[in-house]
């Protein structure tokens, strides 16, 4: 008799704001990745579009960069804050 959920192929939502190395985190980040992959588990990875993020067939599905750094006005800080909390960008990118 054949086991479906032991030959069914694991998946990861591997979840990070960027996808390039750009400090400790993000280097754990890759190396989770590749010791999930190493074992066979699918791994997606989601993060925020960025100019310097290296490929994947998942960047289609990935949200606008959000930089915490910039001076805004109070409107903007506002938007800011309300897509950390909900965002109906990535709501949309998933029903895709």
């Amino acid at each position: 008799m054949k086991n479906d959920e032991a030959t069914a192929r694991k998946r990861l939502l591997n979840i990070n704001n960027y996808f390039y190395r750009r400090g400790g985190a993000e280097a754990v980040f890759f190396d989770h990745t590749k010791l999930f992959e190493e074992i066979g588990w699918d791994v997606v990875p989601f993060a925020m579009h960025h100019e310097q993020n290296l490929p994947s067939p998942w960047s289609d599905y990935f949200v606008s960069e959000i930089e915490y750094g910039k001076a805004l006005g109070r409107l903007d800080k506002i938007r800011q804050a309300s897509k950390v909390i909900y965002s109906f960008e990535a709501q949309k990118t998933s029903r895709r």
